[in-house]
């Protein structure tokens, strides 16, 4: 499998204790803003083809609502459940939503695609000097450079890089933090 910087990710390098990890208060915070996103009535509970929806969006996994209807299963008290076998379009509150992206390893998710960043980093601080310098942060973002591990599908446009140089770099020198808070942006 590789990343969506198209660095091969090998899940066993996470540690075993990160698996199902519990979502942070910010990564909490984040999952209610994008169910309330759905929640137009403010009713506190959306249909399962909107969590489809959020999981492919935050994610990036492809989901079938049969899939979420399975796990949205696993993760109810059985007179719930089965509510959920009998009704495709049935409703699913915030804390069940929350209670699915655990499953769906949100938390994890998190964990892999900084340690992906982390290896991408590190291809162009070779020598381990602790930063990049503005060119290579360049070649790693525009996908300029042969060496730049990047998919072809993800870019920054040069004004937007632009700003985020202006607004974080200091001395041309682009720390770890820096190019996460850049790539993640």
């Amino acid at each position: 499998m590789s990343s969506r910087y198209g660095i091969p990710v090998d899940d066993d390098e996470l540690d075993d204790q990160d698996h199902c990890q519990p979502l942070s208060p910010a990564q909490e915070r984040f999952l209610r803003e994008a169910f309330d996103l759905y929640d137009h009535e403010k009713i506190g509970e959306i249909e399962i083809s909107k969590i489809v929806n959020l999981i492919r969006a935050i994610l990036g996994q492809y989901v079938t609502k049969t899939n979420v209807m399975v796990t949205l299963n696993s993760v109810l008290p059985p007179e719930q459940s089965k509510s959920v076998n009998q009704n495709e379009n049935c409703m699913v509150s915030l804390p069940n939503f929350l209670r699915v992206m655990v499953q769906y390893d949100y938390a994890n998710s998190h964990a892999r695609e900084e340690k992906q960043l982390r290896r991408v980093f590190e291809l162009f601080d070779e020598v381990g000097k602790g930063y990049i310098t503005v060119h290579e942060l360049a070649s790693i973002v525009e996908g300029s450079s042969s060496q730049s591990p990047l998919n072809e599908d993800f870019a920054i446009d040069h004004e937007y890089l632009n700003v985020m140089i202006d607004e974080f770099v200091d001395n041309g020198k682009v720390t770890f933090d820096v190019f996460q808070k850049i790539m993640q942006a």
